[in-house]
């Protein structure tokens, strides 16, 4: 039986290309990765959490077999919102992420208030 190809989501702080010496490890696995519309070097031009999922979720559905869903950090709440129904996905594996109920926000999960070190990019409207 063959393995699962694999999908690897970075966290807020990480680029696809900043999982690449992992890739190199992994030899005769199908590797993806997918990159976060949130996040990037152009504020504006970021996307938000719910833009993130969909990216994840078009990344899943790209693959059309089985996938294990490896995320990181942040990486985990947006794969949470896009894969709670996907039928192709095997497992998510939660390293160091936010691991919240479909729906949820880290905010709501840090009970309502901000910690003092995020930062909060607003666009107008």
């Amino acid at each position: 039986m063959p393995l699962p190809s694999l999908l690897l989501v970075p966290g807020a702080w990480h680029k696809p290309e900043h999982l690449q010496l992992l890739i190199d490890d992994l030899p005769g696995i199908d590797v993806h990765t997918v990159a976060l519309t949130s996040c990037g070097d152009d504020p504006k031009a970021l996307g938000d959490m719910y833009s993130d999922a969909a990216a994840i979720r078009a990344a899943v559905e790209a693959i059309g077999g089985p996938v294990v869903v490896v995320a990181h950090s942040y990486g985990g709440v947006p794969t949470t919102q896009a894969l709670a129904d996907a039928s192709n996905v095997k497992s998510i594996v939660y390293l160091a992420a936010f691991q919240l109920d479909a729906g949820d926000s880290l905010l709501s999960s840090a009970g309502g208030d901000p910690a003092l070190w995020w930062e909060f990019h607003r666009q107008e409207g």
